[in-house]
């Protein structure tokens, strides 16, 4: 016996990290796609400024939601592996000499909510808690963003909707060397020296 079934459309969805590193002045690019990021530079709640969309198949930023989208955030190495939950070696508390209890990936931003009937845009900011040094073998960090899949999230269970992941890679340094002069990027952008 053979029935007849409604046409189906499947229509996927992607999160897409767009980097505003111009927007820090602790940010300088190494080269291409690699970033440098200053971590004692600009105070603790100094971060890196990114940008979490939800586009469509054909790379459009998706302007209507049905429901709410829920959206986690990770610090993962450039190759797309898990970083630890805690830095390998935590540094000392600026006001105490005990080590700091900071994470790894320390969000200056709560984790995204796309709302519903508008443009599924979010800015979010972010700090990583330890040099690169500290990470051997691994070419640098990288921010992915994720789906949450609970029961509460409506809109994720109505759509196919793959996960985000930074293009630019994070080299976390401490300081610049002496004499060195960090060039935001937003100086650059705007022509003022010559890269």
């Amino acid at each position: 016996v053979y029935g007849i079934s409604k046409p189906i459309t499947v229509t996927d969805f992607a999160l897409c990290i767009e980097e505003r590193f111009d927007r820090s002045p602790q940010v300088t690019r190494i080269n291409g796609s690699n970033f440098a990021w200053y971590s004692k530079c600009g105070g603790e709640n100094a971060g890196l400024d990114v940008v979490i969309h939800l586009k469509n198949a054909l790379g459009k930023v998706v302007t209507w939601l049905s429901d709410p989208l829920k959206i986690e955030t990770e610090l993962v190495y450039s190759d797309g592996s898990p970083t630890p939950m805690m830095p390998q070696k935590p540094l000392k508390s600026r006001n105490s000499s005990k080590s700091s209890q900071n994470p790894l990936f320390r969000r200056l931003r709560p984790d995204p909510i796309l709302n519903p009937h508008q443009q599924a845009t979010y800015p979010f900011t972010f700090r990583i808690e330890e040099v690169s040094f500290r990470h051997p073998g691994f070419g640098g960090f990288k921010l992915k963003a994720l789906p949450i899949m609970d029961n509460t999230n409506t809109a994720r269970s109505e759509l196919t909707i793959h996960p985000g992941l930074l293009r630019e890679t994070i080299t976390v340094l401490s300081k610049p060397k002496n004499g060195v002069d960090i060039i935001p990027m937003s100086v650059k952008a705007a022509g003022k020296v010559s890269i």
